[in-house]
């Protein structure tokens, strides 16, 4: 393959040159015209190394209003450093709520968006009612996510005993050119955090 053709420079050559053949031969196809960032990302989730994210809840309470109810969640994530260059260009990061007891009683779930538009310069923190936030610096979104108060549309909790609540990475939601990177790299793999929930 001709990799000029697809606006590969020469360092990125010397990338894809020191990958296995089958993965070189893979992100290559990525250069394609207008996928050249998706493209840079995915060379740089296939071939380097570093930190790993981090993802856990500390508090976790769920109160019924109306014919809803709130959730109340301390969420503490740090995106490793190939998730946040990923963010930087534009990648959404899309984290997926569940709350439920497991036995049998329907769950509740929400999603939470952290995306940052280049353009404008800031940082979005989306939540699955519609609701945005948007934040100036990179570090106030992240700690926004410690104080969260969440509608859903039933209490999942009610009449069923113990009750969790469960916050992963919706790797669905990554750009197709992601997605094998998000499954091969530990970079990629953020843990699932969990927490009981405390009715009030």
């Amino acid at each position: 393959m001709n990799s000029s053709r697809y606006g590969c420079s020469p360092q990125m050559r010397g990338r894809l040159g020191l990958m296995p053949h089958g993965l070189a031969r893979w992100c290559s196809v990525v250069f394609a015209p207008g996928l050249l960032v998706l493209a840079v990302l995915t060379l740089s989730a296939c071939s380097a190394s570093g930190d790993r994210p981090q993802l856990h809840l500390s508090r976790a309470s769920i109160a019924t209003e109306g014919g809803g109810a709130m959730l109340d969640v301390d969420l503490h994530f740090q995106p490793s450093a190939l998730q946040l260059e990923a963010l930087e260009h534009g990648v959404p990061l899309v984290l997926d709520l569940q709350v439920g007891s497991g036995r049998g009683a329907p769950a509740a779930s929400t999603q939470l968006g952290l995306r940052y538009f280049p353009l404008s310069r800031r940082y979005q923190l989306h939540t699955g009612t519609g609701g945005d936030r948007s934040f100036a610096l990179r570090g106030y979104m992240l700690d926004a996510l410690q104080r969260l108060h969440l509608p859903l549309p039933h209490d999942p909790c009610v009449g069923v005993g113990p009750c969790q609540v469960e916050v992963r990475l919706d790797y669905s939601r990554l750009p197709g050119a992601l997605r094998l990177p998000a499954l091969l790299r530990s970079e990629w793999r953020v843990p699932v955090a969990r927490a009981d929930v405390v009715h009030s």
